[in-house]
C-alpha cells in the first residue's frame, strides 16, 4: 500500500484483517486521523510501517500487545503525548522509529527501565519530537545498538557514561538538546564509532582524543561554548584546575598547619562548585591567576586557582627545537592556539604543519605565506625569509599577550600604533599602565617585586620583537632570562 495516495483515515475494520498478517506497509499515503486501537488485533504483525503521513492523536497503548512486532515505524507524523506505557515490553524490537513527530513527555518512562530488555535493538531513532529529562543510563545495555538518534529534543543532563558500552554504535546523535556534563571519555572505546554529533548543547570540559575521536569533524562539536581541546575541533584551549583543600571536621592543634590534600576533579565539577566562575565566588587575584571558592556536591569546599600557560615549558621547546639537532627546525606558526597542555599541566607546542628544517642555509625564502599573519616576524612578510628568528619573535608576542591581556587584533592598536609600541612607550617606568589588572593587586605586601618582575618579562618580549632579526635575541638566551625572573 505505500507510496499511493488515499487522503483517508485508517478504519477501524483494519482489525479485522487476518491474523496471520505479517506486514503492514502504509508510508506515504496521505493518512490521516488516529490510529485505531483495533490494529491490535493482528497478534502476529513483524513490521509496521506507517510513517510519512499525517496522524494525529496519541500512540495507542494497544501497540505493546503486538509481542512479535520487530520494526516498528512512525516517523514524520503529527502524533503527540507520551511514548505508549508498555513498549518495554516488545522484546524482539530492534528498530524504533518515531522521529519528527510531536511527542513530549520526560524521557519516554517506558524506556527508562526497560529499554535495556529489549537486547535486539539495533536502531532508535526519537529525534525531532519534544522529549525532555535525563537520557537513561539503561541504554548502555543495548550492546546490538548500531544506530542512536536523539537530537533535536528537549533532553538535559549528562550523556551517560553507560554509552561506552554500546560496543556495536556506529551513530550517535544527540545534537540540539540542553545536555550538560562532560563528553564521556568511556566513548573512547567505540571503535565502529563513525558519526558522532553533540553541537549545540551546553556540554563543558575536554573532548576525548582518543578512538573514533581521532576521526570527527570539528562541526560536530561546535555550539557548545564550554567544551576545550586542542586545535582540532576549533574550540577553545583547556585550563587546568589545581585543587587545595582543607579536610572537613578535622580539629587542628593551635598554630598548625591545615592539612593539604590534592585532588583532580572535572573541569564540569568545578564549573559547577564556582556557580561558573561567578564573581560571588571570587576569592581574589594574584601575579599568576584568579582564585575562586568552590563548594562541591560532596560538600568538600576547596580554593580554585586558575594557572597562566607554561612560558618557560614553551620557550625549553624552541630551544630544543633550534638547538637540539644538527639541523634547526623552525615551527613557523608559533601561537596560543598551538600550545597545548597535558594532563600534568605541562605545555607543549603542537601544529608542526609548515615547520621548516634547515640543512645548509639557516634562512630560508618563501614565497608564499602560511599560519597566522599577526604572530609574524617583519621579515617573513616583507623579505619572504624564514630564521629560527621568527619563532623568537612570535614568542615574544605571546608574552605580551600573556601578561597584558590584550590581543594582537584588538581595536585600540590601529596603523603604526602597534602592541609593541603600546608596551614599549610604557617601559620602563610605566609598566604597570600595561599590566594586566587581574594580575596586580595594590593590597599586597610584594607589589614591588612583582613591579620588577613584570619590567624583566615585558624588556625580555620587546627583545625578542625587534624589528630586525639579527637584534634579537637567541632562544637560549630567553630562556636564560626567564629562569632568572624565578630567582
Amino acid at each position: 500500500m505505500g507510496n499511493n495516495y488515499f487522503d483517508g483515515i485508517l478504519p477501524k475494520s483494519l482489525g479485522n484483517l487476518s491474523t496471520s498478517v505479517e506486514i503492514f506497509y502504509a508510508r506515504h499515503c496521505g493518512i490521516k486521523g488516529i490510529i485505531p486501537n483495533e490494529i491490535g488485533n493482528l497478534s502476529n504483525l513483524i513490521k509496521l510501517d506507517i510513517g510519512d503521513n499525517k496522524l494525529t492523536g496519541r500512540i495507542p497503548d494497544i501497540l505493546g500487545q503486538l509481542r512479535k512486532l520487530q520494526r516498528l515505524i512512525l516517523r514524520v507524523n503529527k502524533l503527540q503525548g507520551p511514548v505508549f506505557a508498555n513498549l518495554g515490553d516488545l522484546v524482539h524490537l530492534y528498530y524504533l522509529d518515531l522521529g519528527n513527530n510531536k511527542l513530549s513527555q520526560q524521557f519516554p518512562k517506558c524506556l527508562a527501565p526497560e529499554i535495556g530488555n529489549i537486547k535486539s535493538m539495533r536502531g532508535l531513532y526519537l529525534s525531532g519530537n519534544q522529549f525532555s529529562g535525563d537520557i537513561p543510563s539503561t541504554i548502555g545495555q543495548l550492546q546490538n545498538l548500531e544506530n542512536l538518534t536523539l537530537s533535536n529534543n528537549r533532553l538535559h543532563g549528562p550523556i551517560p557514561e553507560s554509552f561506552g558500552n554500546l560496543i556495536s554504535l556506529k551513530i550517535l546523535d544527540l545534537s540540539k538538546n540542553k545536555l550538560n556534563g562532560v563528553i564521556p571519555k568511556s566513548l573512547e572505546k567505540l571503535q565502529y564509532l563513525e558519526y558522532f554529533n553533540v553541537s549545540f548543547n551546553d556540554l563543558t570540559g575536554e573532548i576525548p582524543n582518543g578512538g573514533p575521536f581521532k576521526n570527527f569533524m570539528s562541526e560536530f562539536f561546535m555550539g557548545n561554548r564550554e567544551l576545550c581541546e586542542g586545535s582540532q575541533f576549533k574550540v577553545k584551549p583547556c585550563k587546568f584546575y589545581l585543587i587545595r583543600h582543607h579536610r572537613r571536621n578535622t580539629l587542628l592543634p593551635s598554630q598548625s598547619t591545615p592539612p593539604i590534600t590534592v585532588k583532580r576533579i572535572s573541569y564540569y565539577e568545578v564549573l559547577n562548585a564556582t556557580n561558573k566562575f561567578g564573581e560571588e565566588n571570587l576569592i581574589g587575584k594574584g601575579s599568576i591567576g584568579s582564585v575562586y571558592k568552590g563548594i562541591f556536591s560532596d560538600g568538600m569546599i576547596a580554593a580554585i586557582k586558575i594557572f597562566n600557560l607554561g612560558l618557560e615549558d614553551v620557550a625549553s621547546a624552541l630551544e630544543y627545537l633550534h638547538y637540539g639537532y644538527p639541523s634547526p627546525i623552525v615551527h613557523c606558526d608559533l601561537k596560543p592556539s598551538n600550545i597545548l597542555l597535558d594532563e600534568n599541566m605541562v605545555a607543549h607546542v603542537a601544529d608542526f604543519s609548515i615547520a621548516k628544517l634547515f640543512i645548509e642555509d639557516q634562512r630560508i625564502s618563501i614565497t608564499k605565506m602560511l599560519g597566522t599573519i599577526e604572530y609574524k616576524a617583519p621579515e617573513y612578510g616583507s623579505t619572504g625569509l624564514v630564521s629560527t628568528m621568527v619563532d623568537v619573535y612570535s614568542y615574544g608576542i605571546m608574552l605580551m599577550e600573556t601578561f597584558t591581556k590584550k590581543k594582537l587584533t584588538d581595536n585600540m592598536f590601529v596603523g603604526e600604533f602597534t602592541m609593541r609600541k603600546w608596551v614599549l612607550e610604557s617601559f620602563p617606568d610605566a609598566i604597570m599602565h600595561v599590566v594586566d589588572v587581574d594580575l596586580v593587586n595594590a593590597a599586597e605586601d610584594n607589589i614591588q617585586v612583582k613591579e620588577s618582575c613584570f619590567k624583566l618579562i615585558m624588556g625580555l618580549a620587546l627583545q625578542c620583537t625587534i624589528d630586525l632579526p639579527k637584534e634579537r635575541l637567541i632562544a637560549k638566551d630567553v630562556l636564560t632570562r626567564l629562569k632568572k625572573t624565578k630567582t
